[in-house]
């Protein structure tokens, strides 16, 4: 018991002088990226391909305000874009149906764009009526050159299909190539004509793509035992990529041989920024058509060694919908975590850093969770707690 009180008070008097080294005045208060802006190009994004994720300067009038954020604080949009071209059908004429939206065999299918009437979703809404035929089907090409998704909807690749809908029907709808069902999901008929969301929160409405030329999204099917007479209206079709990373990131390196900043030290660090929703969106003013709101924004930072990823934190989620969140003005979100440097494998503390992840979608459900939107974000901060808080 002497031995493991006197090698306890050994590590504790070890640890003291060790840390008595620093002076953990000089972080209170410090933002130690404060010369890491948006408009640094030290931040990255995962993907290069635009349609995959945007990130570029917004001006202050397109922003609608600066109040609440730091003076001279520089705003960026970052955005899933929608892989669907025209998903909200602001770029169709009322009475016409959607270019790459396709009746089947029947003449009973109606397939068009109203722009009135009690059934609206967001301005134009496309409205459905399908009879019990085999046949009768509404099809999406998904790999149309013209009007298919803009990344050509790529073979074993994952996706995830979300729209609006108002209907009294049980609705079908599936993931086809014209001959054989890959993915099909039932809806089940709403009490009134009231706007709810695909999917429900019960279903996953993630599809691989497979091989093959015909690759269709279709509102019925042409399963006759599946098939039920359905009509309605869906509005905000969007379709994006799953089984990709969509961050932008930071990495902050352990060291400074130039002494231009504060070492990072194991502890507990704070990651923080600013956001604010994006006003262009097509459900508020449809100034951006085909850009929707994003439905939360995930933090994340994670310890590597060059390219190597040692440790990664769970990312924390923030929500429009969240106690007291109000996302019409600028306000700060931030979270806190633990972070231990010279990890095994870690090699040198030159090739140690931090690296800071945002991302403008929910991903506490993996790609499930995940949807297409616009955010934006401003004054980026990293404070290292002392005392922990």
């Amino acid at each position: 018991m002497k031995k493991i009180f006197i090698l306890a008070g050994l590590a504790v008097f070890l640890f003291f002088s060790c840390n008595l080294i620093k002076d953990f005045d000089e972080y209170t208060g410090v933002n130690l990226i404060a010369g890491k802006s948006f408009t640094s190009e030290d931040w990255q994004a995962d993907r290069a391909e635009s349609y995959y994720l945007n990130f570029e300067p917004v001006t202050a009038e397109e922003a609608g305000t600066t109040q609440g954020l730091p003076s001279g604080a520089e705003i960026y949009r970052l955005e899933i874009p929608n892989l669907v071209p025209n998903g909200d059908f602001e770029e169709t004429n009322p009475g016409e149906a959607p270019a790459g939206w396709v009746l089947s065999e029947s003449t009973n299918n109606i397939n068009q764009v109203i722009d009135s009437g009690n059934y609206l979703i967001n301005n134009n809404t496309l409205r459905f009526d399908i009879d019990n035929s085999k046949t009768n089907r509404i099809d999406y090409n998904l790999r149309s050159d013209t009007t298919g998704l803009l990344d050509g909807f790529i073979e074993e690749s994952s996706y995830l299909v979300r729209f609006d809908i108002r209907s009294t029907s049980e609705t079908i709808f599936e993931y086809n190539n014209n001959s054989k069902t890959f993915t099909l999901w039932s809806f089940e008929k709403g009490e009134d004509l009231s706007v709810r969301v695909f999917p429900l929160e019960i279903m996953d409405s993630q599809f691989t793509a497979q091989s093959g030329q015909a690759h269709f999204f279709s509102i019925g099917t042409f399963e006759k035992h599946e098939q039920k007479p359905q009509e309605g209206y869906i509005d905000n079709f969007r379709i994006t990529r799953t089984d990709i990373n969509q961050y932008i990131r930071l990495s902050v390196p352990v060291t400074d041989s130039e002494g231009n900043r504060l070492e990072l030290l194991d502890g507990i660090y704070r990651f923080s920024v600013y956001i604010k929703e994006d006003p262009t969106h097509t459900k508020a003013s449809a100034t951006a058509p085909n850009r929707f709101p994003a439905n939360g924004v995930s933090l994340l930072m994670s310890v590597k060694s060059g390219d190597t990823v040692l440790k990664t934190t769970v990312p924390e989620v923030f929500s429009p919908d969240d106690e007291g969140a109000d996302w019409s003005v600028w306000s700060q979100i931030s979270m806190t975590a633990f972070i231990q440097f010279d990890l095994p494998g870690a090699g040198t503390i030159e090739e140690q850093m931090l690296e800071l992840a945002i991302t403008p979608t929910d991903t506490s459900a993996g790609g499930a969770g995940k949807d297409v939107g616009s955010i934006l974000i401003a004054a980026p901060s990293l404070e290292f707690l002392p005392d922990g808080e």
